[in-house]
């Protein structure tokens, strides 16, 4: 029998650094054997004056280094470390690049928008074709990644909006209560924001494939994916009111709503002593809620399917199929 090969990969959010091996097998596909993660939080400089701080670089190194004995110590030196949405911005990523490269010994390579796009839609599909014409949401710390894909899994456009949990809640004047004002504030920054992004697209604008309509509502999408912590946390949410979800736990945007309901009304620590929602997740919880439930107004979505599938999946799916 051949061995199994493995495969780690490190995505370096805005908000947390994700660490996943996996073996790869070309007759069942990819299968995740450890997880960690990291809540650096490496967007917090960026999104108010463009630069990542010492300490959070610092931070995000040790924690990429972290990742990189654990990897090798389960036998694989197939290590691939992606960057996003805040190293994209920073104007210093590089000393970024050269802190890990000193602290891990391996190469940090800051990904574009469109490979965050393709990565993301072929971790959400795992590799396979949807079957129908799908939407994938990756929702992160930084940006929002909206992907439409046809039957065969093929990327009919996509827009990068600068809409991320961190962004947005920095981007408020308030970071604490989830009062109503507050609320108001977030949704009309993130409705200028899809609006923005979503009207009057081109095919030049496009990754492949056909322009996006001018009515977003034309476009046949039955079936959406939500992935990043937003969507889980929500999960875990509507579990412990009771709401329950099924045995493919789509979340209605009526579900969404309920949600946002009671996470403007408790702060942080509340949503984590009454819905078990991790305290690194909980002050993100109202802005990344808030995107999506925008989101799924404006795309006509009824429902989405969260996945905590995404860059580190893609791009084990992608290693597989160059692989084999």
């Amino acid at each position: 029998m051949r061995p199994l090969e493995l495969f780690a990969a490190i995505d370096v959010g805005s908000n947390a650094i994700r660490f996943r091996l996996f073996e790869l097998d070309a007759d069942k596909g990819i299968r995740e054997i450890r997880r960690n993660r990291y809540p650096v939080q490496l967007g917090r400089g960026v999104f108010s004056d463009g630069q990542l701080a010492p300490r959070d670089m610092a931070r995000a190194a040790e924690a990429i280094a972290l990742a990189v004995r654990e990897a090798n110590h389960a036998g694989t030196n197939q290590i691939c470390a992606v960057a996003t949405s805040a190293a994209r911005e920073a104007a210093n990523s590089q000393a970024l690049i050269d802190q890990v490269q000193s602290a891990s010994g391996i190469s940090l390579r800051i990904i574009s928008s469109d490979e965050e796009a393709q990565l993301a839609a072929l971790g959400a599909c795992r590799g396979q074709l949807p079957g129908a014409p799908s939407y994938v949401i990756d929702i992160g710390g930084g940006s929002t990644e909206i992907i439409a894909l046809d039957a065969n899994g093929i990327i009919s456009w996509h827009r990068s909006l600068p809409l991320g949990a961190v962004r947005l809640l920095r981007g408020t004047s308030a970071e604490a209560d989830g009062n109503a004002s507050l609320v108001a504030e977030m949704v009309a920054s993130v409705d200028r924001e899809i609006a923005g992004g979503l009207a009057g697209a081109d095919s030049a604008d496009c990754m492949e494939g056909p322009a996006q309509p001018k009515d977003i509502a034309a476009l046949p999408a039955p079936q959406a994916w939500a992935l990043g912590g937003t969507p889980a946390a929500l999960v875990d949410m509507l579990n412990v009111a009771g709401k329950a979800l099924g045995a493919r736990p789509e979340i209605s945007a009526d579900a969404v709503n309920f949600c946002l309901d009671i996470i403007k009304d408790l702060p942080p620590a509340e949503l984590t002593n009454r819905y078990g929602v991790p305290p690194a997740r909980a002050p993100l919880l109202l802005p990344g809620t808030v995107i999506l439930a925008r989101l799924m107004a404006a795309l006509h979505l009824r429902h989405v399917l969260p996945s905590d599938a995404g860059v580190c999946e893609g791009l084990a799916c992608r290693a597989l199929k160059t692989s084999h």
